[in-house]
């Protein structure tokens, strides 16, 4: 399968997400989901986004395959936001995924089902982020044993705010456009853009992708 046709499969599915955004946010704090549609046996990515006032994040995530069928995420991290004499956030949250339907000739993408808990402390507010969605893209052989996987991954988010200045509830809905790039069976780069329809906190981020030697693949 070519790499042109599937990206412009995945292109098509998310414009389709887009049409239908109203307002957006991201994990636990304002930063793409750097989920990409591959269960991993074991694999530590380390990451740094920037996004409007949401401003720099750093963060830490763990994925664990439990089988074939499911994956338990764990992350964590800390922000810098832009806004004035706002102070830094922590953030964590625990998720899982389920591939829900493998490529096929007339649809070459799997599909992974995704969802978790993504709280974030800071500034006398807590919020916490229940996000459910679906990865989409494929993993394609490129030379030299190196693969790449285009992805999106469009999320529906139930939203909680409590503290000193909100304490309400809200749906909202955000969208992921991104890459990974396995170097080798180690290490992987991965690009993610977070297009939030109707907000100001569009994010990217880039991170280092590391699998331990002795677990150096990913379950199929």
């Amino acid at each position: 399968m070519k790499v042109s046709t599937v990206c412009g499969t995945i292109g098509l599915a998310l414009l389709t997400c887009g049409l239908g955004t109203a307002r957006a946010s991201a994990q636990a704090w304002s930063y793409p989901s750097m989920h990409h549609p591959v269960i991993m046996e074991r694999q530590f990515n380390f990451a740094v986004a920037s996004g409007g006032n949401a401003g720099t994040s750093l963060f830490a995530q763990w994925r664990e395959g439990l089988s074939p069928t499911l994956e338990l995420d764990f992350e964590g991290g800390f922000a810098d936001p832009k806004v004035r004499d706002a102070k830094g956030r922590f953030f964590l949250g625990a998720g899982l995924a389920l591939p829900v339907f493998a490529a096929q000739p007339n649809l070459p993408i799997d599909f992974h089902l995704t969802g978790g808990i993504y709280p974030s402390f800071g500034d006398g507010i807590t919020t916490v982020r229940v996000p459910f969605g679906v990865s989409l893209g494929r993993r394609l052989p490129l030379q030299n044993a190196r693969f790449i996987t285009p992805y999106v991954h469009p999320r529906v988010s139930l939203d909680f705010c409590s503290g000193d200045a909100c304490d309400d509830s809200d749906i909202t809905i955000n969208f992921d456009l991104g890459t990974d790039f396995e170097l080798n069976r180690q290490l992987a780069l991965r690009f993610s853009i977070l297009i939030p329809s109707g907000a100001d906190d569009n994010a990217f981020g880039f991170s280092l992708a590391w699998k331990p030697g002795m677990l150096a693949r990913s379950l199929r």
